[in-house]
């Protein structure tokens, strides 16, 4: 066939063309279509796996939940709990209070204790902070003086008081009987 400026397409009009036309014409229309498809269906997928991971969730929590009631049953009370807790922390203060070395405190009060002084009763009472209680007789009330002077010059000792003080005369002679109380701390002895 001629063209009417004398043209003659390069490529023969064939009868098999047509076949290939509609091939890529109905290529065309179906890949959209298949890939809508495939679209699709990943989000139902995707809304079944949302649902099992809802459902799994729900049990989840109702285990959680089961659990809870199970461990507070098994628990025991609160108030329990917490006399426990207070026993616990008066042993720790008992035993904090025996660990210290009883020869160093006793070489110490032999250390500080004027020639005078004659100790009748020494009473220690553990705890966080030892307690000594001192009970004793002196030639004269400065010999008390100068003992609560060398407790409060040393750093283990803290808070001397002096209770009670008498003068009293036997056939041996006067003496004045006093009551000494004092904090030590061990842990100075521990400290470098």
């Amino acid at each position: 066939m001629k063209h009417l400026l004398n043209f003659e397409p390069p490529v023969k009009f064939r009868k098999g063309s047509s076949f290939m036309f509609q091939t890529i014409v109905c290529l065309l229309y179906a890949l959209p279509v298949l890939m809508g498809l495939a679209v699709i269906i990943d989000y139902l997928e995707l809304d079944t796996l949302i649902s099992r991971t809802g459902d799994a969730l729900e049990s989840l929590e109702k285990r959680h939940i089961q659990f809870a009631k199970e461990m507070a049953e098994t628990r025991g009370e609160t108030m329990d709990l917490k006399a426990d807790e207070e026993r616990l922390f008066s042993y720790h203060r008992a035993l904090a209070g025996l660990s210290f070395s009883w020869t160093k405190l006793l070489g110490t009060l032999e250390g500080i204790m004027p020639e005078s002084i004659r100790l009748v009763r020494i009473r220690i009472r553990p705890q966080s902070v030892v307690k000594i209680f001192l009970e004793g007789q002196a030639t004269d009330l400065g010999k008390v003086t100068e003992l609560l002077r060398k407790f409060y010059a040393l750093d283990r000792f803290v808070e001397p008081r002096l209770s009670r003080h008498v003068r009293e005369e036997t056939k041996s002679g006067a003496f004045v009987g006093f009551t000494l109380d004092v904090d030590y701390l061990p842990a100075v002895e521990v400290r470098p």
